[in-house]
């Protein structure tokens, strides 16, 4: 298990109609961006986790598999009237460490079965990226 900075870290998360947040690691620090809905006020820092952030959030990536995660999730078919239109949320995720990598993304749909709100995988792997920025929003 890694215990210091990744090799690569992209993680997006948002919609058009909600909050959007992106991170990604630029070789020395953490670079956060979040926007207010419709992509409006954008907010950038620079972050520089602990080791021991390191730590959990890499313990944390173990423990949900997310190396085994799937190229791409859709979302289940669902009855909707003519005419509506579902905005979803839309994530990805590029992660490398060591001889470790994995690719994913998703339209309303994640690791978990069901929608994307209502998975637990999901939800913690926001709360871990959200420990990694120092309790800053992620989801």
């Amino acid at each position: 298990m890694a215990e210091q900075a990744p090799i690569t870290l992209e993680v997006y998360l948002g919609s058009v109609t909600g909050p959007s947040y992106g991170v990604w690691w630029d070789g020395e620090g953490l670079l956060y961006e979040s926007f207010e809905p419709g992509y409006r006020s954008r907010q950038q820092l620079l972050l520089s986790p602990s080791q021991a952030q390191w730590r959990r959030f890499w313990r944390t990536m173990d423990q949900l598999g997310v190396w085994q995660w799937a190229e791409r999730y859709q979302p289940r078919e669902r009855f909707e009237p003519a005419g509506v239109i579902r905005d979803g949320m839309h994530w990805s995720l590029t992660l490398a460490e060591a001889d470790r990598q994995v690719e994913s993304c998703g339209d309303s749909a994640g690791p978990d079965p069901g929608d994307l709100d209502e998975g637990p995988v999901f939800e913690r792997f926001c709360e871990a990226i959200s420990r990694l920025l120092g309790g800053r929003a992620f989801a």
